[in-house]
């Protein structure tokens, strides 16, 4: 629906659900190569707009940027965590996806990016601080859960049999053992990083330790 009206999507739910590689796979399906930006904490103007043109600023001392590096030169384009960016950095995005244009002084930029996806841990109730990250949020009209409806031995399995063409039928009931008894919801990448270890540790159980309350 996203790529088919253009309007911008967030994807939310817990960590470990598979959002990047559910993003990733939908974009490969179709044969785009999206641009891909780890936001967070300590993402910088620079960062979001490609560098500082380091040369335009030794020549004339003009702070401009090499926005041909940024995502603003490609038509799609993928947001990781993007509501851990700071305030200001989100503002600054808000007034990009609002114009459709990059203005700083004398340096325009006509945006190219037809689609943003957004793939965050976060709800954007939890997020919207005030007015003009509220109106950010309105620049992503569609938004969707990732999540699993339940962690059960046939879901496990299921997907082992999806990744590694077998069950691993004594660790999917066990995760579903630890959902149920001890509330212990372990992730579909966890799991499978579980599944990989158990096959080079020859089905020793005692190296999946590293899983909340396993022992």
């Amino acid at each position: 629906l996203a790529l088919m009206t253009g309007e911008n999507i967030i994807l939310f739910g817990p960590g470990g659900m598979g959002k990047s590689e559910y993003v990733e796979a939908f974009f490969f399906e179709k044969g785009i190569e999206p641009f891909v930006k780890t936001m967070g904490s300590g993402t910088t103007t620079d960062s979001l707009f490609g560098g500082i043109d380091i040369l335009e600023f030794n020549k004339s001392g003009k702070l401009e940027y090499l926005l041909e590096n940024s995502f603003m030169n490609h038509e799609y384009v993928v947001f990781e965590e993007l509501l851990d960016a700071p305030d200001y950095i989100l503002e600054q995005l808000k007034d990009i996806i609002t114009s459709g244009k990059f203005r700083n002084g004398t340096q325009v930029f006509d945006v190219k990016t037809k689609l943003i996806i957004c793939c965050t841990n976060k709800e954007r109730g939890d997020f919207a601080k005030n007015d003009s990250l509220k109106a950010l949020m309105e620049r992503f009209p569609l938004e969707y859960k990732v999540e699993w409806t339940g962690y059960t031995t046939v879901q496990y399995e299921f997907m082992f049999n999806s990744v590694f063409g077998k069950p691993f039928k004594e660790l999917s009931y066990i995760l579903d053992k630890l959902a149920k008894e001890g509330g212990t919801r372990v992730s579909p990448r966890t799991a499978v990083k579980a599944a990989r270890i158990l096959e080079q540790y020859k089905g020793d159980m005692s190296c999946l330790n590293f899983i909340a309350d396993f022992s």
